[in-house]
């Protein structure tokens, strides 16, 4: 017998109770839903706490690069060669810095700032995955490197 929309639903005799084979195959299609969703949310949580750390590495790869250059150049012979290279324009220096296993690049740029300041302006971007980048600077007086 076939049932169709207007046909009422099969009664089940006395002492039968419990879940007809339709009715378990929705629930656990509602269920299955139910779990792809949270993967989904759970690997997208994964991916933004791995970008974030991977941000708070280049932060600190470029920090650190920059407090080296910083500590170089309180050194007031270091700090006049430095301030004599950067007259005639932007000095590069480009290191290589391994944080966590993945490999930074940190670009590291000298100028001067206004010759009667007598500062130099040092720039340290750390770049990963090539697109992927951070950048810090920081203002180096020369009366600071014991000139």
């Amino acid at each position: 017998m076939k049932r169709g929309p207007m046909m009422p639903p099969l009664k089940r005799s006395r002492g039968q109770s419990g879940f007809t084979i339709v009715e378990i195959l929705i629930g656990f299609f509602v269920l299955s839903i139910a779990f792809v969703s949270l993967g989904a949310y759970t690997s997208s949580q994964r991916s933004g706490l791995y970008k974030s750390s991977q941000l708070s590495d280049g932060t600190q790869a470029a920090v650190s690069s920059l407090e080296e250059m910083k500590r170089q150049l309180c050194d007031s012979t270091r700090f006049s060669q430095m301030y004599e290279q950067t007259k005639h324009g932007a000095f590069p220096i480009t290191m290589n810095k391994n944080v966590n296993n993945v490999p930074y690049t940190v670009q590291i740029t000298v100028t001067q700032g206004p010759p009667q300041d007598y500062l130099l302006k040092v720039r340290a971007k750390a770049v990963w995955k090539g697109s992927h980048s951070v950048e810090f600077g920081v203002l180096v007086p020369g009366a600071a490197a014991g000139t």
